[in-house]
């Protein structure tokens, strides 16, 4: 009696198998297509916080550079190719010298757009922002202080990310 019982057991067992395995893929099923979206927005917002995160500390650090070494510094982004420079005062031919190693890239797929009226800041030896001088020379930077809060802004499907620059403060900070 045991093991006809325990045969018929056995037997059913194999369709039971069968009937929990496609149970279990359906649920997986479910719960990907409930949770996929929500990883597809978080690494969206992720990468373009990163890159956020890369500039405006990079734009701080442009910021100390100028303070430390008693000088001009100046950041310069190129829109069209995703990319931004570091540019020192060169103090003896009063002329901008690229910064070796200083030229960054973020994402192709990160739009970046700025108020700044040729996508440059230029720091002074006491870290205040300029926009962009008359003439590319650093000795007529003086008459170019920010006076209005100038953005910069970094668009990724749907979200985006402001580093604000404060006028007359050097201020700068990431919303």
């Amino acid at each position: 009696m045991i093991k006809a019982r325990i045969k018929s057991i056995v037997k059913n067992n194999q369709g039971v198998n069968l009937l929990s395995i496609v149970v279990s893929v359906s649920l997986l099923t479910l719960v990907s297509a409930i949770i996929a979206p929500y990883l597809i927005k978080t690494f969206s917002e992720w990468s373009l916080t990163v890159n956020a995160k890369k500039i405006h500390q990079d734009i701080l650090n442009t910021r100390d550079l100028a303070m430390q070494n008693d000088q001009y510094v100046k950041i310069e982004f190129l829109l069209e190719n995703n990319e931004y420079k570091v540019y020192f005062e060169d103090k003896i031919e009063n002329t901008w010298q690229l910064k070796e190693n200083s030229t960054a890239f973020f994402s192709d797929k990160i739009k970046l757009t700025t108020t700044l009226p040729s996508s440059q800041i230029i720091f002074n030896r006491l870290g205040l922002p300029y926009e962009s001088p008359i003439s590319d020379s650093p000795a007529e930077v003086s008459d170019d202080i920010i006076l209005v809060t100038r953005n910069i802004v970094l668009t990724k499907s749907n979200y985006q990310v402001t580093i604000n620059i404060i006028p007359e403060t050097g201020f700068i900070f990431r919303e």
